[in-house]
């Protein structure tokens, strides 16, 4: 619900609304406000007035009854779960007037709107479980007893929802511890992936080492081959020349005649 439509609401009901938030909230032109209490028939019957988020909670009940009106919607700075209860409670208590109705806002600066109307002489009136807007009625014996029916239910309601809400605290504690040991795996997985990524460049570079050096290996034996044929080749040719065949012959003449002429002596 928005604030806006609440205070439509009470425009319908009542007439026009007396603006207490002192020009800090502005408001659509079908809405009719006024800026000052006054008396006679056209004086208006509901207020509305803006709490800060500085404002001290207990202050509350005084600014109901500084109101003047029968009907006063106090828009909050607090949201269902960080509400002062005690203080609030105690204070519109304090000042005269009880709670009508407690309303979740869509907005985010006043996320929640307390409407209390002020106690007669004739004592508290209640108004239609869940409709604020609705018809008091005396706080008679069936009424006392709606009261106590639903203090049991929503007790029991909220109790439950209570517990759900430490079991699913407890839950994303265990997910957190979860989450947080699978973050640990992965970066230990992600650190053992860069070591073996840095151990294979190792290996990569070493191989192409070994492979360089095993290149020029071969072309350093391929060269010796080719040295070696060569030799042969020439070799080969100074053996088939006469000139070598003549040398060779008269070498052995020559070691012949050394034998003899050692056998001679």
């Amino acid at each position: 619900m928005r604030r806006n439509d609440i205070l439509r609401t009470l425009v319908a009901r009542y007439g026009p609304v007396l603006d207490r938030t002192g020009g800090a909230l502005s408001f659509p032109a079908d809405i009719s406000m006024v800026t000052e209490l006054s008396d006679g028939p056209a004086a208006p019957a509901a207020a509305v007035d803006l709490v800060a988020a500085d404002d001290p909670a207990a202050g509350l009940g005084r600014r109901l009854s500084e109101a003047g009106v029968a009907t006063v919607v106090l828009l909050l700075p607090w949201d269902g779960g960080s509400l002062p209860t005690g203080e609030l409670v105690q204070g519109v208590g304090a000042s005269g007037y009880q709670v009508t109705g407690m309303l979740p806002l869509d907005e985010a600066d006043t996320p929640t709107a307390l409407i209390a109307g002020r106690v007669d002489a004739g004592g508290p009136m209640l108004h239609p479980y869940l409709r604020w807007d609705g018809d008091a009625a005396p706080v008679d014996p069936p009424a006392v007893l709606r009261l106590v029916n639903e203090h049991h239910v929503e007790g029991f309601v909220w109790r439950v929802l209570d517990q759900r809400v430490r079991e699913l605290d407890e839950r994303a504690r265990d997910l957190e511890s979860r989450r947080a040991e699978a973050e640990k795996a992965g970066a230990e997985a992600t650190a053992e992936n860069e070591r073996l990524t840095a151990e294979n460049e190792r290996l990569i570079a070493d191989n192409a080492t070994a492979l360089k050096r095993l290149s020029d290996a071969t072309a350093s034996l391929a060269q010796a081959h080719a040295e070696r044929d060569a030799v042969q080749a020439r070799m080969s040719r100074i053996e088939g020349s006469s000139s070598y065949r003549l040398a060779r012959r008269l070498a052995a003449g020559k070691q012949a005649m050394a034998r003899l002429v050692g056998a001679g002596r």
